[in-house]
């Protein structure tokens, strides 16, 4: 792997279940993964069991010490959301629309490219990009190809959402974030568009945003 990468950047990259590949090679606590460390992307003959039973993993950086970690900044007050705005309730997590504008591209399970995996909404560029569930930020920075400035949060154990080609990043890794926090600007994708391209991620897998974002 290369420095800057994580756990949860890897397992999103390869469309894995982080637990499953902090099983496959054996990751304690707090699980940080070194540059020029060899991970196992075979998670053949891993139970449920086992996958159910691992604690939740914490946001955890190249390198970087447990201490360091939980002294991470948290969101600014005059960065959440204002105006109130719809929610949906979908497994005991309340989610809303991350930017307001209209979809430019729907999901796609079947679609081999990035674009597929999640919804492209309208924007502006600068346009704030919120939270669309509270969680952890698991991720934030460019290091996967293809994705910009690619922001990441953690909604329990199964669940992901992620915010991909901002102009802006608003929270480091680590950082405690409620539904409407806001935690981006919106930029352009590899095409010059603006716009935030938005998945949600179940066990790794992607699953189509809509099925969780309010009804508009």
């Amino acid at each position: 792997m290369e420095r800057g990468e994580t756990l949860y950047s890897i397992a999103f990259l390869y469309d894995l279940d982080f637990r499953r590949l902090a099983l496959a090679n054996n990751l304690q606590a707090p699980y940080t993964i070194y540059p020029n460390q060899r991970l196992s992307l075979n998670q053949v003959g891993i139970s449920e069991t086992a996958v159910s039973a691992l604690p939740a993993i914490p946001a955890s950086p190249a390198g970087e010490s447990t201490a360091t970690q939980g002294q991470r900044p948290q969101v600014a007050s005059e960065n959440r959301r204002r105006e109130t705005v719809p929610a949906r309730q979908v497994d005991g997590i309340d989610w809303q629309w991350p930017v307001q504008g209209r979809v430019l591209r729907n999901f796609a399970s079947s679609s081999g490219d990035i674009g597929g995996r999640g919804i492209d909404i309208v924007g502006k560029r600068g346009d704030a990009v919120y939270a669309a569930a509270n969680g952890e930020v698991v991720y934030a920075g460019r290091g996967i190809q293809g994705t910009g400035d690619l922001i990441i949060i953690r909604h329990g154990s199964r669940l992901l959402s992620a915010y991909m080609y901002n102009s802006a990043m608003l929270v480091s890794e680590g950082a405690r974030i409620n539904a409407g926090d806001k935690i981006a600007e919106v930029g352009s994708d590899i095409a010059g568009q603006e716009l935030l391209h938005f998945e949600v991620r179940l066990d790794g897998k992607p699953v189509d945003p809509v099925d969780y974002l309010p009804i508009r």
